[in-house]
C-alpha cells in the first residue's frame, strides 16, 4: 500500500520511483513493521463476543473508510 499510493503520488507529478527507491521503502519501512507486528503478544483476555458474519458490517465499513481517509489526508 504504501509503494501503491508512492507510486500514485509521483505519477502525477510525471515522475516513478527507482528500484533502489522500492528497496528503501522494502528494507526500512516495511521490514522494521513486520518484525515488530509479529513479537507483539496476543491480548490478556478473550471475549464472549462472536464475530459478525460478514465483513460488510457497519462499524467495520468505518473503521476501514476513517483509516484511510487518515492516511489520504497525511
Amino acid at each position: 500500500m504504501i509503494q501503491f499510493i508512492t507510486q500514485l503520488l509521483l505519477f502525477t507529478k510525471g515522475a516513478s520511483i527507482t528500484d533502489y527507491q522500492f528497496l528503501y521503502i522494502d528494507l526500512v519501512a516495511l521490514i522494521p513493521l513486520s518484525v515488530f507486528q509479529a513479537t507483539t503478544g496476543s491480548y490478556h483476555k478473550l471475549t464472549k463476543d462472536m464475530p459478525t458474519d460478514t465483513l460488510f458490517y457497519g462499524p467495520v465499513l468505518i473503521s476501514v473508510g476513517v483509516s484511510a481517509l487518515i492516511q489520504f489526508v497525511f
